[in-house]
């Protein structure tokens, strides 16, 4: 309680709970700093702001002109150093006979899948050709290829204690994605409900580190949720490595079954960064962006249309190369589909969400098909869903902020040139109705807001 004396009369005031409600301040030359109540001076003068609100007096603020008490810091109490027990030797790890089945794959592989849980096992009862298959992809493609295994995206850089659960998804991950081959090239590609996050909870890779899963909800608002439970999962290194085995599972059998527009084996060790690229060492944005968050895209979702038809964004990837024949002629297709299909969104960030909000569960982070339904975007989401299509046809990609202008932007490479895009492009009014070569600009162009509309001529 502090009391003070004001023309005779006492002003009482419970400050345990009040000081919170009005500031507390001594003054330092032309400044102020904030006090607490201990450090009022006892039997000192203060001067005391105050209105009056009916017939209460409501006490607004109290500056000290003098010297003020020291804070109160509470001495800690001693904390007992706890007596750690001796570590146990850890065991040796026991050897795996590798089957005959799959002796003929790389080491890592072939152990793998030699150790495989009895509900996923595939290789002890004979391979079908189907499983052969998916064995003989994932082999050449990533555990036998060198330019994978000297990237940064090596098992030797998966943590150990799931580094053979991790192996072992691969292959189980490829079974689960079904690929129809189409020959207009617009092929879909698909999996069971939740199927690939339940492959990876089923062998202890991170169980339950999803987002899109399981009807999961409590992401679908920017106070609490967001930040409380969307952000700490979408940072995880457990989320990450989740997304990570997705990307490369798809990418190996779509290469496997001839549909990419560039080959995986085209790739060298650093090339694989721009096929799945994260960007976790800072806080990443969430709101306003296509999943997962700024510089984070994932094009491994699938969306429930109105109709309760299932579409991935690899399929309207697809949908929108068409029969391409070339890097460049599939590059423009997609510029040119999301140029027409593309309005900006206006309003704050509310109103946007309130697009997606009938279809996802994260409306300020949509799953970027959700982006292309609803056809309504802002800068960082459509440079997220041009991100996405681009890596899901097996294009180099990545989305970024420029370091001058911080413009949300992205690039894509064509034919060993990259190339780079503003997240607003589809949006220009004279970009919609001009030539297409127009959205393939220098890194510069997009700092500078420039374009070359006489790039045909």
């Amino acid at each position: 309680m502090l009391s003070f004396e004001r023309a005779g009369e006492i002003l009482t005031v419970e400050y345990a709970i009040g000081w919170r409600r009005f500031p507390m301040a001594q003054a330092v030359g032309n400044n102020v700093r904030r006090i607490s109540p201990e450090q009022l001076p006892r039997g000192g003068f203060v001067k005391i702001y105050s209105t009056v609100s009916g017939s209460e007096e409501v006490l607004l603020g109290l500056l000290v002109e003098g010297t003020v008490m020291a804070a109160y810091t509470p001495t800690p109490a001693p904390t007992p150093t706890p007596t750690i027990p001796p570590r146990p030797p850890r065991p040796a790890p026991t050897p795996i006979t590798v089957l005959a089945s799959v002796a003929g794959y790389s080491p890592l592989l072939a152990q793998a899948m030699s150790s495989l849980p009895a509900e996923h096992d595939l290789v002890r009862d004979g391979i079908s050709s189907e499983e052969r298959r998916i064995l003989d992809w994932a082999d050449s493609r990533l555990f036998g290829n060198s330019a994978f295994l000297e990237s940064e995206f090596s098992p030797d850089s998966w943590p150990s204690d799931v580094r053979i659960a991790m192996v072992q998804s691969i292959p189980l991950l490829m079974l689960e994605i079904d690929i129809q081959k189409r020959a207009d090239r617009q092929h879909v590609v698909s999996w069971g409900v939740d199927s690939l996050d339940r492959v990876l909870d089923d062998l202890g890779i991170y169980p339950g580190m999803c987002v899109y899963c399981y009807g999961k909800s409590g992401y679908e608002s920017i106070d609490d949720e967001i930040g409380d439970n969307y952000v700490p999962i979408i940072r995880s290194q457990g989320h990450v490595h989740r997304e990570m085995l997705k990307t490369f599972a798809y990418l190996a059998k779509a290469d496997g079954q001839g549909i990419l527009v560039r080959s995986l084996l085209e790739n060298g060790p650093d090339d694989f960064e721009l096929l799945y690229k994260r960007r976790l060492d800072n806080y990443p944005v969430t709101i306003g962006v296509g999943s997962f968050a700024y510089e984070n895209v994932s094009f491994m979702s699938q969306i429930r249309l109105p109709e309760g038809r299932l579409v991935s964004l690899p399929t309207m990837a697809f949908g929108m190369v068409g029969d391409a024949g070339t890097e460049r002629e599939a590059v423009e297709r997609v510029f040119d589909h999301v140029r027409k299909n593309l309005i900006h969104d206006t309003g704050d960030h509310d109103d946007a969400a309130n697009l997606f909000r009938p279809y996802t569960v994260t409306p300020y982070s949509p799953e970027l098909g959700w982006i292309l339904y609803v056809g309504e975007a802002g800068s960082p989401s459509s440079a997220a869903l041009l991100t996405g299509a681009f890596r899901a046809v097996g294009l180099k990609a990545e989305q970024f902020r420029t370091p001058r202008t911080i413009i949300n932007a992205g690039s894509v490479e064509v034919d060993g040139e990259t190339y780079y895009y503003d997240g607003n492009d589809p949006f220009g009014r004279n970009l919609k109705k001009g030539p297409i070569c127009t959205y393939f600009r220098t890194f510069e162009q997009v700092e500078n807001q420039e374009y070359d509309r006489e790039c045909d001529k």
